[in-house]
């Protein structure tokens, strides 16, 4: 397998924890697409479908898990037609233009530059950051400097991450009060995304009629 130019598509915050989870409790391949309606229409054609995503920040009719990395460690997945389409994540991993695209987060920030220095050593490598906050180029600085041969600091990029994550947790406690299930349900996603390296899978994407299927690297 050869590719000129890698895509590292980044959503820490939450679609890319999100996939790793699933990857740890039993997923084969997620197939991950840029609509409502797409996934949709792949959960009909099996009978053991799991459809997992957001839109506009809540979970979608007929979806069995929000974007949340908490609910969907709850779920054994091994079998499942594993299907996840989010506003962010999965639309750019789908648009990315490279060779070869990745899906990453924090928690397999270093399995992703490993895979990528192993397989890929002399190709051109895009760190794509989809969320508007600055998680993702957090993460994204981590596996540059992975990549460089440089030692970047594990504990200062969760600590980075936790900064970030209080301030996006308090905008959701303002708007829909603390006590809110949504504001509860985002800030143990967040606590999970904060992990640095916590599930280390490379998250490989296939280009699908339908969008990209991630697969273990």
């Amino acid at each position: 397998m050869t590719a000129q130019t890698v895509a590292v598509v980044i959503d820490v915050f939450r679609a890319f924890t999100t996939a790793a989870v699933a990857f740890n409790k039993g997923a084969d391949h997620i197939h991950c697409v840029r609509d409502l309606d797409t996934a949709r229409a792949l959960a009909v054609e099996s009978s053991n479908s799991f459809l997992m995503g957001e839109d506009h920040g809540l979970q979608p009719e007929a979806f069995d898990a929000g974007n949340s990395p908490a609910a969907v460690a709850g779920f054994d997945l091994t079998g499942k037609l594993v299907i996840q389409r989010t506003s962010n994540g999965t639309r750019g991993l789908v648009d990315a233009t490279a060779d070869q695209v990745l899906a990453a987060s924090a928690v397999n920030a270093t399995a992703t530059a490993a895979y990528i220095a192993s397989t890929w050593p002399d190709a051109a490598v895009e760190f794509v950051a989809t969320e508007p906050g600055n998680e993702d180029q957090a993460a994204a600085d981590f596996m540059a400097s992975l990549l460089a041969s440089e030692r970047p600091d594990v504990a200062a990029l969760s600590a980075e991450l936790r900064r970030i994550a209080d301030i996006e947790v308090a905008k959701w406690a303002a708007k829909l009060g603390p006590d809110h299930p949504e504001v509860l349900g985002y800030a143990a996603d967040v606590e999970m995304c904060c992990a640095v390296d916590t599930l280390p899978i490379a998250m490989v994407g296939l280009r699908t009629d339908t969008g990209v299927t991630l697969q273990r690297g």
